[in-house]
């Protein structure tokens, strides 16, 4: 189903950082009923959440570090659904040039916190 569309190919590849209840809700149904988009990828480091992702998702990989998520992934967006900020820096310190990440949760941080 990959179709150009301003130098892009759909559908775009992304990931779900924390797999809680709101990504499960809330965000995966959202991103399943569009056909631009498809999840490869999720970081979850609790067991039980992991396996209802993998369970959900079948075709993605589950990832319990953002290191091998990020390492092992050609992603598109990032849709980080983790609540702590230490998750968030990490994220946009390894993006790749390109990568757009979506944040639940409004923060304001000083540039140098992720430069």
């Amino acid at each position: 189903m990959a179709r150009p569309h301003l130098g892009m190919s759909f559908p775009l590849r992304g990931a779900i950082l924390g797999f809680g209840n709101v990504a499960e809700h809330a965000h995966l149904p959202v991103w399943q009923r569009n056909h631009h988009f498809r999840i490869d990828a999720v970081l979850e480091p609790h067991p039980d959440r992991a396996k209802l992702a993998k369970t959900l998702l079948p075709g993605a990989r589950i990832y319990s570090d953002i290191e091998s998520l990020l390492a092992g992934s050609d992603l598109d967006f990032v849709d980080v659904c983790a609540p702590p900020v230490f998750m968030q820096i990490s994220c946009l310190r390894r993006a790749r040039p390109g990568c757009t990440f979506f944040v639940k949760n409004l923060w304001l941080l000083p540039q140098k916190a992720y430069t």
